[in-house]
């Protein structure tokens, strides 16, 4: 008789009972997250990319989000690692830290004008509370979003959530996003690169812009922060009182504008965002190449 063979099969041992599976080694780590991307129990974007699954559960568990939670709910919006606003508000309401919160619900809200939120922490006497306003919400030019217009009571919610929450317990979310917070930032302003990255030998032709165009950049231009160095009231007084500055293009009005500021603006690049925004990318990378130069003369 035929001696009987066996066939031995490696298993993996649970690390403990139930169906988690905690990996040992970086091997099986990957292993483990190449087949969890391979399924369809990921969100799409992390559908066949097992480094994002990992990133992914290493910023749950940073927050204290299972694995596939972690899955489900943090993802890239806009270039920020973002968490569902659900999800954010949870992390806030059960960390150790919160004593008890009080809100006004989103029909309230709508009702009343603004958001507003209140969160006791546990060892500090005095509650937060924090508002977010219609107002405001105009002022940064939410209210044509998409969410904006069909959910205004929960937006406004979510908002004074995020304010109070980050102002109270930031430690909660470790810097994390609210996806609804997440969607309205620029992915323009969010993905901008240093503008050292520009060289200056690439620099474009200029191209002159329409009308309605340059009027948008004047508004842009006179509404830069002063802290950045940006004579707001001598440049709108310029524009207004010499017709051949409209007569100028974008980018030139921008670089004009460069050249007159003092080193502070040239500290960081929070004034030459704002600058920027709206620009085409011949443009940006003029008015980038203008910073540079500038930058280069007066702080070396």
């Amino acid at each position: 008789m035929a001696e009987e063979t066996s066939v031995i099969k490696r298993e993996r041992n649970l690390a403990e009972p139930g169906f988690a599976f905690l990996p040992q080694t970086y091997s099986e780590l990957w292993s483990y997250a190449k087949e969890i991307a391979s399924t369809d129990f990921v969100p799409k974007a992390f559908r066949g990319q097992p480094g994002a699954v990992l990133a992914a559960w290493q910023t749950g568990k940073e927050v204290g989000l299972p694995p596939m939670a972690a899955l489900q709910s943090i993802a890239i919006i806009n270039g920020r690692p973002s968490i569902h606003s659900a999800g954010y508000w949870a992390l806030i309401t059960s960390h150790p830290l919160c004593e008890w919160f009080k809100e006004s619900p989103p029909d309230e809200a709508l009702r009343q004008g603004y958001g507003e939120c209140s969160i006791k922490r546990r060892g500090n006497p005095q509650v937060i509370t924090r508002r977010f306003t219609m107002e405001e919400a105009k002022k940064a030019d939410l209210i044509g979003k998409d969410n904006w217009q069909k959910y205004p009571g929960d937006m406004l919610q979510n908002r004074a959530r995020h304010r109070c929450g980050d102002d109270a317990i930031p430690e909660a979310c470790q810097g994390l996003l609210p996806a609804d917070i997440a969607r309205d930032i620029s992915p323009e302003v969010d993905s901008f690169k240093e503008p050292k990255a520009v060289e200056e030998s690439d620099e474009p032709s200029r191209i002159e812009k329409p009308a309605r165009r340059r009027n948008k950049q004047d508004t842009k231009l006179n509404s830069l922060p002063s802290g950045n160095g940006a004579a707001t009231e001598e440049l709108a007084v310029s524009t207004q009182s010499n017709p051949v500055e409209h007569e100028q293009t974008a980018v030139q009005r921008a670089e004009a504008f460069i050249l007159g500021q003092p080193a502070g603006f040239f500290e960081n690049t929070s004034g030459l965002k704002l600058l920027i925004k709206g620009m085409t990318n011949p443009e940006v990378e003029a008015v980038c190449i203008a910073f540079n130069r500038r930058k280069k003369e007066l702080m070396g």
